[in-house]
C-alpha cells in the first residue's frame, strides 16, 4: 500500500467490533448468572461479585463502539495499534473476581 492511498479494511473492523460486543454481553450474562447462583449461598458477597462483573461487561460494551470509531479515523495501517488494554484489564479483573468467588464459597461465609 502506498503512502497516499486510503486503506480498505474490508470486514475486519466490523468483525472486531462484533467480537468486542459479544465479549461484553457474555461477561454481563455470566456475571448475572454467577451473582444469582452465588447469592443464596454467600449472601451479599455474591451480589457484589455479580455486580462487579456486570460493570466490567458494560465497560466493554461502551468501549467497543468508541474503539471502532477511533480505528475508523486512522487512514494508514501504521497508525493502528492493537488497543487491547481494556480487554486485558477486564480479563484480569474477571479472573480476580472468580478467585474471590471461589474463596468466598469455600470459606462458607455469609455476606
Amino acid at each position: 500500500m502506498s503512502g497516499g492511498t486510503a486503506r480498505d479494511p474490508g470486514l475486519q473492523p466490523e468483525r472486531t467490533a462484533l467480537a468486542w460486543s459479544r465479549t461484553g454481553l457474555a461477561v454481563v450474562a455470566g456475571s448475572l448468572l454467577g451473582g444469582r447462583l452465588l447469592a443464596p449461598h454467600v449472601g451479599v458477597a455474591g451480589l457484589v461479585l455479580g455486580a462487579a462483573g456486570v460493570w466490567l461487561g458494560l465497560a466493554l460494551l461502551v468501549a467497543a463502539p468508541a474503539r471502532e470509531r477511533r480505528h475508523a479515523r486512522r487512514a494508514h495501517p501504521a497508525q493502528l495499534r492493537p488497543g487491547g488494554g481494556l480487554l486485558a484489564v477486564v480479563a484480569a479483573a474477571a479472573a480476580l473476581l472468580g478467585v474471590v468467588g471461589v474463596v468466598v464459597v469455600l470459606s462458607g461465609g455469609r455476606g
